[in-house]
């Protein structure tokens, strides 16, 4: 990991360029950006500098759950993003590049669930039942980072319940954070229902990271369930981070 920042830091663009390229992107409201590499602190210092109101991405483990409009800052080398994001623009000065792309299959960058009789939103970031606790904000994967659910588990299962007007895709991925990998006592179960029947069950495995991948599909109104339970629940502490996608 070292020598990687080593060259990075060799091959880095230059801070007036990465200035001047931050400077010309035509940014809308509601746009998301992600910079590589993940260490690089140029780059939000010229976020900071142009004082861009902006909705920031904090990494690859973060491009998991689907994105509408995202701009990527890079020496030009960002890692492959979603095969249905096409790219609408670019700027470049010397080395910094800054790529704007378009999803438009997103229907939600985040999609919010219910758990109990407790609905999570952007105005109510945490709930907590018999089954445990759900609280949205910053996971760390030990170095790394991503925005999502940091779920609890209770001595009861623990269910998920979300729902969308229209068909969709729940799209992203579940795994622990780096708390959870190091002290959890005992594996956890995911079980995965659509409209009250049983898609799948799998059990997670133990790393830091969003390392299972999520595509779940269910048509308009139907509701999908995801239900984590352990035999040992204390200090399984697990990493959620999904949107939805049109099918």
């Amino acid at each position: 990991a070292l020598a990687v920042q080593a060259v990075s830091w060799w091959v880095r663009p230059q801070r007036a360029d990465q200035v001047a390229v931050v400077a010309a992107m035509q940014l809308e409201p509601g746009d998301e950006v992600v910079w590589f590499p993940e260490w690089e602190q140029d780059w939000p210092l010229a976020l900071g500098r142009r004082g861009a109101a902006v909705t920031l991405r904090l990494g690859g483990d973060d491009l998991h759950r689907p994105f509408r409009r995202l701009w990527v800052l890079s020496d030009g080398h960002p890692p492959a993003l979603s095969r249905s994001a096409s790219v609408l623009t670019q700027e470049r000065r010397g080395r910094a590049v800054a790529t704007l792309y378009e999803d438009s299959s997103t229907l939600s960058a985040i999609a919010w669930p219910r758990l109990g009789a407790c609905v999570l939103s952007a105005e109510r970031k945490s709930c907590s039942a018999a089954g445990g606790r759900a609280a949205y904000g910053e996971l760390a994967f030990e170095g790394r980072f991503a925005h999502g659910l940091k779920i609890k588990l209770g001595k009861e299962p623990l269910r998920l319940r979300f729902q969308r007007p229209e068909a969709a895709v729940l799209r992203g991925a579940i795994g622990f954070t780096d708390h959870g990998a190091r002290h959890g006592l005992a594996p956890v179960k995911l079980r995965i229902e659509v409209a009250g029947t049983t898609l799948s069950e799998q059990t997670l495995r133990r790393r830091a990271g969003l390392d299972d991948r999520l595509a779940v599909r269910a048509a308009a109104g139907a509701e999908v369930v995801l239900e984590l339970r352990s035999a040992a629940p204390r200090r399984n502490e697990v990493a959620l981070s999904l949107g939805w996608s049109a099918p």
